[in-house]
């Protein structure tokens, strides 16, 4: 959880609720779903059945929400990039959402607002963080899927306005028939700015503006060192140090097809101790995934060029991998962040070099492997928002069965600056200024518009500064088919906190 007071802003707290709670459930063609929400302890807990509205004979729905009041209004949030829930389900269930605002389309008859939806952590509490470019106001009412996402058309993306108050939020339990048991400890906003206009959304759109860039491309390049092998500068920011851990850190397993993969996370004697075992989900016949997980407040890493992991595993094993940031891409489903591999030394703790150019955002969820890379298309490298505030980074074992057995010393950047932007992940476009993965823009003033989607990598050798430039079109206007094979892997799995 976030812990500076400009990167998070308390929407609800159940330990002091400032907002009156109640439900609402279905009244189409004789719903006959119900709920209730009780709060004790602070905590707010939402119990129910979604059930078939025989007339229609599909799920109805059922809400826990706010009641409209002008007397409490909600904090301005315009200057977050995401919603955060903290909650936990007592079993699991595939139709939870949650929305906001009372925007309402022409086209909507009851229909208001902006949802999403989302998974919920089962049998222990854990932060869901959805970003506000997933939420749209075009969704179907009958379902509550989304029928545009904010991606495909911006005019369906939270407004500012919206955001500034949003007057009303409710979690849903929609369109998927089954038993609802949902505790909610907090809800809140994050990746905030010091107050100013979002950095993220503003009218619907990107704020280009919000991003500080070096007028010439030149001096970027001169501006870090990119070399050979990842080998960086001596230049280094600590994200997290195992001897004094500054970041919160649990495992979550597979729950995709039943799967049985299992891991545990635990810090002793200054070490992060990853262990467990990646088996076949029987019903897909292939191996499933564990994960480390680290939450909490991140460095700005923007200025360098590579992640170091220093750590070792007891024995050889050929699923690591390592990912940052929430960026979800619409055909991913569940599946954030930009996603690299590595191999671990065995036996004895190493640096593990990778360079922020080997990550992507477009993997494959079934088996962790990346499908476009970042040099092959620039519209999957890191973006720089992502690289101010990962606000999330996780150790997979993943697509390989076997044993995990890690140990980690320590995780920083290297090949920082003294404090500009990194230029590798700068994404530019003909219109001045683009959306790129994960509702973030960046801004071109005074830089050389040129039509490319390829990166440019000339890199020197050792000892000599490389040079480094990425021009790309980042306009995400279309969505492939979607991936269907893991349909649940990030959002329902469940999760062992760190003691």
């Amino acid at each position: 959880v976030a812990s500076e007071e400009d990167e998070i802003i308390a929407i609800e707290n159940f330990a002091a609720p400032r907002f009156a709670w109640t439900t609402m459930n279905d009244p189409v063609m004789g719903g006959k779903s119900h709920s209730t929400v009780e709060f004790a302890d602070g905590i707010a807990v939402w119990e129910g059945e979604v059930a078939v509205v025989p007339f229609l004979n599909a799920p109805g729905f059922i809400q826990m929400i706010t009641r409209q009041d002008a007397s409490n209004a909600y904090p301005d949030v315009s200057a977050c990039t995401s919603l955060r829930l903290t909650l936990m389900a007592f079993e699991p269930y595939s139709g939870y959402r949650v929305s906001f605002g009372t925007i309402r389309l022409p086209e909507s008859r009851h229909a208001y607002g902006y949802k999403a939806d989302f998974d919920a952590p089962v049998g222990e509490y854990g932060d869901v963080i959805i970003p506000f470019a997933d939420f749209s106001a075009k969704w179907d009412e009958g379902t509550g899927d989304a029928m545009a996402s904010c991606r495909e058309n911006e005019e369906y993306c939270p407004d500012e306005g919206t955001l500034r108050d949003m007057e009303t939020i409710a979690i849903w339990g929609e369109g998927v028939e089954g038993s609802v048991r949902l505790s909610v400890k907090s809800i809140g906003a994050v990746g905030c700015s010091g107050g100013t206009s979002s950095p993220v959304l503003k009218d619907g759109v990107e704020d280009a503006e919000s991003s500080s860039i070096l007028n010439d491309t030149e001096e970027k390049m001169e501006s870090s060192s990119i070399l050979n092998d990842g080998a960086a500068s001596a230049s280094e920011i600590s994200i997290e140090n195992f001897d004094n851990p500054s970041l919160e850190w649990h495992s979550m397993n597979d729950p995709v097809m039943g799967g049985e993969s299992t891991g545990t996370t635990r810090i002793e004697d200054g070490i992060g101790i990853f262990d467990g075992e990646v088996v076949d989900v029987p019903f897909l016949h292939s191996p499933g995934f564990i994960q480390m997980i680290g939450s909490g407040s991140y460095p700005d890493v923007s200025a360098c060029t590579s992640l170091q992991l220093n750590l070792m595993t007891t024995e050889d094993y050929g699923g690591y991998r390592v990912s940052f940031g929430t960026v979800h891409l619409p055909e991913m489903q569940y599946s954030r962040g930009y996603h690299a591999d590595f191999v671990a030394p065995v036996g004895e703790f190493e640096n593990v070099i990778i360079p922020f150019r080997d990550f992507s955002a477009k993997w494959d969820p079934g088996t962790g492997d990346q499908v476009v890379t970042c040099e092959e298309d620039s519209q999957y490298c890191p973006d720089e928002n992502t690289l101010r505030n990962m606000e999330t980074l996780k150790i997979w074992g993943e697509g390989v069965a076997g044993t995990v057995h890690l140990r980690v010393k320590s995780i920083s950047a290297i090949g920082c600056s003294s404090g500009e932007v990194a230029p590798s992940f700068v994404v530019i476009s003909d219109e001045g200024s683009a959306p790129v993965l994960g509702g973030r823009a960046s801004s071109m003033s005074s830089i050389a518009r040129k039509n490319s989607s390829d990166s440019l990598w000339e890199l020197g050798g050792l000892g000599f500064v490389g040079f480094a430039a990425l021009l790309a079109l980042a306009v995400l206007n279309h969505i492939r088919s979607k991936r269907n094979l893991y349909y649940e892997v990030e959002g329902s799995s469940s999760v062992n906190e760190v003691v």
